[in-house]
């Protein structure tokens, strides 16, 4: 039995993939008894340069040696006998008659108290999803209990919530992943093409530690690698002019993480030159998509936008990183089919920032559910700002359009969801009847009036037909408890049916 100590070289980016590939080659000349640190830790990275693998083997401590130096990044290997070689499991077997051996059990190390079992992100699909089910059938008994009035069954129906809450905060639990685990790549490649845009950039990385659903994060990846890239070869300067405006010389690049709710903000910083909103707005009104005269009716956070318009972009000459138009709509079309949003802020001369929202998973949400004539729809908790009566606002008209003035003096912009829905829009009257919700959507706030609130609910999003994924103001569907379907309200599009 051997502990064989594994240093990885100063600068190892994918430290949790070069300790799998050595901890597969010593089992393939031995068994494999224990890691330290875990199996788990080693997976999510949480170690320095260097880990352990106890394991039982007949190979020698030169062929241990040798398979773990033939893994790439591997610095120096120390392995340590810890039984004799000569005494093999074989030759210390008691025999009949004998007293038990006891000391070459103590010298036997422990199996590691946390074991890890791989499986595929399949088998966590159909575990969640009959969570879900599981979901809805709580759901419906919830309703039958409340039509009975009976206290057993109340009292039965309350632990079955207990239990199925925290089975399903655990499933989803072994889908998070931390953003680390994505994150770890991006040093190398930044360093890479800074040095081939003759650039000097440091990269720096905060909240490593915030989880994401797996499902998620394996889809960010591309985005990321895109918004670094840009940040590098468009953002910073070189050295010489970054000299001259009395910047220091090295470029930084900033990629953080951070809980905001139920959600996650990653966010891509650099303080390079920014974005010039007059030369963006130019480019619009060059390609027609804009009227010159309308600038006013433009904030400059719509401007910056423009640039994730499908072959949009301001750079006269391409060059083999960026600068084609090609990028920043796919990034944007892939943050929204996750059910995110992209958000952009730029100061000329002093740098840009991009942050992308996502949710937190794509299986179980909570929602508020309102009813509009004979439709139930379920709103995302994590857009409700806040729910307020109609004597709580002042109703105005701004343009022709409505709006409510908040208790802070801010002016929202009012929508009725029987209007959105293609129902009638109700009259100014009607309106001073309804509950009114302030939906957040990226940094837009609306106001949405609708006629009666059902209350908070756990739901599970099923994915619409294809005949109706087009729809703009709709995320998904649920099931009921009492077996309806509601429909998901999609802030980031509900509101555009209106323009």
């Amino acid at each position: 039995m051997y502990r064989v100590v594994v240093h990885l070289e100063e600068g190892c980016v994918l430290k949790g993939v070069r300790a799998y590939m050595v901890i597969k080659r010593l089992g393939h000349l031995g068994v494999v008894l224990e890691t330290e640190p875990g199996a788990r830790q080693i997976e999510d990275e949480q170690f320095d340069l260097s880990f352990s693998v106890i394991l039982r083997t007949r190979a020698t401590p030169a062929a241990l040696r040798e398979a773990t130096l033939g893994v790439t990044e591997v610095e120096e290997v120390d392995v340590e006998a810890l039984v004799e070689p000569e005494q093999s499991p074989e030759a210390v077997a008691p025999r009949a008659g004998d007293a038990p051996v006891t000391a070459v059990r103590s010298a036997t190390p422990k199996l590691a108290e946390t074991q890890t079992v791989r499986i595929s992100i399949g088998h966590l699909d159909t575990i969640v999803n009959l969570v879900g089910e599981l979901v809805i059938v709580r759901s419906r008994l919830e309703d039958i209990a409340d039509r009975l009035a009976d206290h057993d069954l109340a009292e039965s129906l309350g632990v079955l919530e207990r239990v199925s809450a925290d089975l399903q905060q655990e499933v989803m639990q072994t889908r998070m992943v931390p953003v680390g685990n994505i994150f770890n790549r991006f040093p190398r490649m930044v360093r890479d093409l800074a040095r081939d845009l003759g650039k000097d950039v440091t990269l720096e990385m905060e909240g490593l530690d915030i989880e994401l659903d797996r499902t998620v994060l394996d889809e960010i990846g591309d985005p990321i690698v895109h918004l670094l890239r840009n940040a590098i070869d468009h953002g910073i300067e070189p050295s010489d002019v970054r000299r001259e405006a009395s910047k220091p010389e090295r470029g930084t690049v900033r990629l953080s993480a951070e809980r905001v709710r139920e959600q996650v903000l990653i966010s891509v910083a650099d303080d390079g030159r920014g974005m010039d909103i007059d030369r963006i707005w130019n480019k619009a009104v060059e390609r027609g998509i804009v009227d010159r005269g309308s600038r006013d009716s433009y904030t400059d956070q719509d401007v910056l936008m423009f640039v994730c318009l499908p072959a949009f972009t301001t750079v006269d000459q391409a060059t083999r990183i960026s600068g084609r138009g090609v990028g920043m709509d796919v990034v944007k079309g892939k943050i929204e089919y996750l059910g995110g949003s992209i958000m952009l802020s730029s100061t000329p001369g002093e740098g840009m920032k991009i942050s992308l929202q996502l949710p937190l998973t794509l299986a179980i949400i909570q929602a508020l559910l309102v009813r509009s004539g004979e439709r139930v729809y379920a709103l995302p908790l994590s857009a409700v700002d806040e729910v307020l009566s109609p004597d709580e606002v002042t109703f105005k008209t701004v343009d022709g359009a409505p709006v409510v003035a908040l208790r802070d003096g801010s002016v929202v912009a009012l929508s009725d969801l029987d209007a959105l829905q293609g129902r009638v829009a109700g009259a100014g009257g009607e309106l001073h009847t309804k509950h009114l919700i302030l939906v957040r959507s990226g940094h837009v706030m609306h106001a949405l009036a609708v006629p009666a609130l059902l209350g908070r609910r756990e739901v599970v999003i099923k994915p619409l037909s294809p005949l109706f994924r087009g729809l703009p103001g709709l995320g998904g569907a649920t099931v009921l408890g009492d077996g309806r379907i509601a429909l998901i309200l999609d802030p980031r599009t509900l509101f555009s049916r209106e323009e």
